[in-house]
Formats: C-alpha cells, structure tokens, sequence
C-alpha cells in the first residue's frame, strides 16, 4: 500500500470535521428508534436524500465492565470496535490496514508508527505517543488482549506523534498485532471507568441507561446512538432480539446452541482454533503413526458443517485456511477430507491389527487403543465436537470415552495429566503464533523435546520458515487442529449488514455501513417498507 493511502486510510475519521458537524445539525431532529418514524419531507431542491437517523439496541452483561481493558467477556468485549479503533485494522482478505495509525516503517524488530495530527479521539483530540504506549501498557496486563501482545516486547514513544515498537520474535505479520484499543491517556484505570476512544462511537453519561452516541466526525452512519440494554444469561439473547428488546448481538458460539430461526446472521472470521489436545505421556500416543491414524479419522467438515452450523472452517493446520498466510505457508498437498481407509492402514503398521468383535476396539502386541477424551461441559457446541470424535474414530477401532466436567475440574484434569485427548479451543494471536502450545498456556501434553516444539523455537529465532515448520508439524501431530470457528452477527430482519462491513475479528467497527430499513406511513394509512 502507498503511504498516501495508508494516510488516507488514517485520516477517515478526522476529514470532513466541519461537514460533520453541520449535517449533524441538519438532521438531529430525524432521530428515531429501531421501531422508526417517518421524518418530515426532504427539501425538493436537495441533490442528496437526507439522512434518516435511527436509535438500535443491543446486549451488555451490566455483570462485567465496559472498560476494553477490564472487561472479560466476549459479550462486551464485542462491543468495543464501536467505540475504541486500533493502530490498524485486519481485513477479510488478511492484509492489515492502517487505521488510527497515518503511516509507518518496518526494520528487522521494529515497528515505527506515525501518528496524525489531527483529531482522533471522540473529544476532538489529536491521540499521542504517550496515549498509545499507555494503551500498550493496559493491553498487556488485560484479559482480552494478553495473549495478543505476547509478541511485543515494548513500546517506546520517540516524540509526541511517534512510537516504536519492538518485538521478541522473528514472525512476519507484526503489524496484525498492532490492533489493541487506543484509549486516552489516564482514562482507563478502573474497571468503571469509560474510556475517551477513537471508534465512531462514544459513552453518552446518562442516570438510567448506558448509550453510545455518534461522534461529529461520522457524518455518515444511519445509527445516531446505540442503547446498551442489560442481560444475564447469554443463552437468552436469540429470544431477546425476536421480541424487541434488542435489534443485534455477536455469538462467540461457545453455550448454548444458536437458534436457526429468527434474525439474519452474518459470520466474522476470527482466529480461534478448535482443537483435538494429546497427552504425549499416555503410551499409544506417544508413537506419531497413532497420531496420524486420528488426524484421518477425525470428520473435520462434519464439525465445521454440523456442529458448527457452516459457522466454522475446517482446519488440518493451526493456520486458519481461508486466509492469505495460509497460502503463503501451507505446503500443498494440505487436506482436511476424513480417509479412514489411511487411518486403519498407520494403525495396522504400528500393529494393531485384532479388531474386538464385540466392540469394534483393535489391540495389538502394545495394547488396546482405548482412550479418554476431556471436554468442558459448558459449551454444548463443545460436547458436540467431542461426540463427532468418539464416532469417527470408532469408526477405526479407537474406542473413546468421554469425561465432560466443569471448567474449573476440566483445568485441574489437564494440569494433572489425567486424559488422553481433551477438546480445547484458543484465540491465536493475530499473527498466528503457535507460542501458546508450545510452552504458554495450551501446552498440555506436548513434550518441550517433540520435534514441533523444537522446530518452533527456531522459527521465533528466525532460523526456520513457517512453510518448514508445518511440514514438521504435519509429521509430528503434537495436537490436532479440527476447525477455526467464527463469531456470528445476530440481527434483526430490518437491519442489513453488508460483507465490506465486516473485518477480521470485528463485527461493530464499521456501523456506518449498515442499512437499516424504515417504515413509512402512506395517506391510506397503510405502512411500506423502505430502504
């Protein structure tokens, strides 16, 4: 990308400030609710339609903060793109785009960021260095956005439009780490505070509710303000939007099942990865032929297309498959098709070769292949995936049996080492580095002398390439990826979401593309809708 595009694409917020603020006169006597009235007729003499301003609503657990930096739910923590943008934003495409960032330079550690000189923030303030490294700081210790900064080791501001930052690894993509909330300075210190930050949204201070109000620069979204309406239970929010209370919501398909009915529904991608976890210790799987058996035998699509609705893509790789960086670094003979026949062929070499009849578990000189398998009983989505492993791999005489228990008992399992097999789901960082299998917090299992852990080390080193490393890791199978699972934009029938709406990971960052239909009342006093 050009640097005037990438200027350009920095600026969006801030141009047009003194348009913003005279179409924000003209038409804030439109506003209207998701249950809309007509405006008054438009001037005749007028080259463009006015604009008609509408109120939605959505969810927010009042349970959990506001704050972007202390929030712990993804119920929350989706709402944040309206109100807090990043250094840059991802794109479908999987290319990062500058966003609060005007331009920026790469060496071989660093990041150098220029930031703009104009207004950003919602109070019309330019934002600093010392904004963004304060927004660094937080990011670093929140629960969010942790996991997502591991790879930066410091930020650094070198004057008062410029910072760098440095990282501690040698892996590509570093700008798509660069996508935390920017938050003013001071502004974020407690788990009550609201924060001033530099989305298209910002907190309007009112006594019986909590509301989101367009800033003067967004001239061009239809939404003027966005109501917060609380909930407790997150399994309720389907049945919540079909009656009204509230016009869209993001699933993280994690409890219970999303209805099929009622509300369109718009995927987000994003970078959690669905996982089959392996106890190297537990003796058949210590032998990577076992290993390769089970990565065949396992119905990918089947949990993308049936547990997961189509809300969900199959995955061979920890490298989600419908992105740029997979095929810059996926070797090609990649497949996630079931082939139990090849299944049946590794375990049969490795001499499990007498199939029960009875029960249809093979044995061999090494013993049976029985196995337990570990999955949190919270997500029903979850147990869903764990069943469709049980059935595929009966299907090749490995006979599993299920433990679902509570997070907490779940946890404790894994940190004992009591299993076989556990189902476990992880939001990989942006730049898709595996650090958290192997020695961070999914490590469960994985041997720190295995040669995909081993080989990873030389990639963050810079001694590896990634398209290397995965043809160790397709060898050595530590664990199995099954899928990479979207999030899922739940909205009402009168509100339309087009796909240029939609970033990577980020469903509300871009209201101001989003149509929303209105209702006009004809002199029979019958009502049309409109577009």
């Amino acid at each position: 990308m050009s640097m005037k595009k990438q200027a350009d694409a920095a600026a969006r917020r801030v141009s047009g400030f003194s348009k913003g603020i005279l179409l924000f006169l003209c038409f804030a006597l439109l506003f209207t609710a998701c249950a809309r009235e007509t405006p008054g007729d438009a001037d005749e003499t007028s080259e463009e339609p006015l604009l008609t301003r509408v109120s939605c609503k959505t969810a927010y657990f009042s349970s959990d903060s506001l704050n972007p930096y202390f929030c712990t739910t993804s119920l929350n923590a989706s709402l944040m793109p309206m109100v807090y943008a990043g250094l840059f934003s991802i794109q479908r495409d999987g290319t990062a785009e500058p966003d609060v960032a005007a331009s920026y330079t790469e060496s071989e550690n660093e990041v150098k960021i220029v930031l703009p000189t104009t207004g950003v923030f919602s109070d019309g303030s330019a934002v600093t260095a010392n904004d963004v490294v304060y927004s660094f700081e937080k990011a670093k210790s929140s629960a969010v956005y942790a996991q997502q900064m591991s790879g930066i080791a410091e930020a650094k501001a070198d004057s008062p439009l410029e910072v760098t930052f440095s990282f501690s690894d040698k892996l590509p993509d570093r700008l798509f780490l660069l996508t935390f909330p920017i938050v003013k300075n001071q502004t974020a210190e407690t788990a009550d505070a609201r924060p001033i930050g530099t989305g298209q949204y910002r907190w309007t201070e009112s006594e019986d509710e909590t509301v989101l109000t367009l800033c003067a620069g967004e001239s061009e979204s239809q939404i003027e303000t966005v109501r917060l309406i609380p909930v407790s239970d997150s399994s309720n929010l389907m049945y919540t939007l079909q009656t009204g209370e509230i016009d869209f919501f993001v699933s993280d398909l994690f409890g219970g099942r999303l209805g099929r009915t009622g509300g369109q529904m718009v995927d987000i991608p994003t970078s959690n990865l669905i996982f089959l976890g392996i106890n190297s210790d537990s003796y058949a799987l210590s032998f990577p032929p076992v290993r390769q058996a089970l990565s065949f035998a396992v119905n990918r699509d089947e949990i993308a297309q049936s547990v997961y609705s189509g809300h969900a893509v199959a995955a061979d790789l920890p490298i989600r498959p419908d992105t740029r960086a997979y095929s810059q670094n996926a070797t090609s003979d990649q497949q996630t098709a079931v082939d139990y026949a090849a299944a049946q062929h590794f375990l049969e070499n490795e001499g499990y070769t007498t199939v029960d009849p009875q029960t249809g578990t093979r044995s061999g000189d090494k013993g049976s292949l029985r196995m337990s398998l570990l999955v949190n009983n919270e997500s029903e989505y979850r147990l869903e995936v764990a069943n469709c492993v049980q059935d595929s791999l009966a299907r090749v005489g490995v006979s599993v049996t299920i433990h679902s228990l509570p997070y907490d008992q779940y946890v404790q399992t894994l940190t004992e080492g009591g299993y076989d097999l556990y189902i476990g789901e992880i939001k990989l960082p942006n730049n898709g580095s595996l650090s958290a299998f192997f020695g961070g917090s999914v490590s469960y299992g994985i041997s720190d002398q295995s040669k995909s852990y081993l080989a990873w080390q030389e990639v963050l080193s810079g001694t590896v390439a990634l398209p290397a490393f995965f043809t160790t890791f397709t060898q050595d199978l530590p664990f199995l990826p099954l899928a990479f699972r979207n999030d899922v934009l739940v909205s009402s029938d009168d509100i339309e979401v087009p796909d240029e709406a939609i970033l990577f990971g980020s469903a509300l960052s871009q209201l101001d593309r989003w149509r929303v239909q209105e209702e006009e009342t004809t002199e029979e006093g019958t009502t049309a809708s409109l577009w």
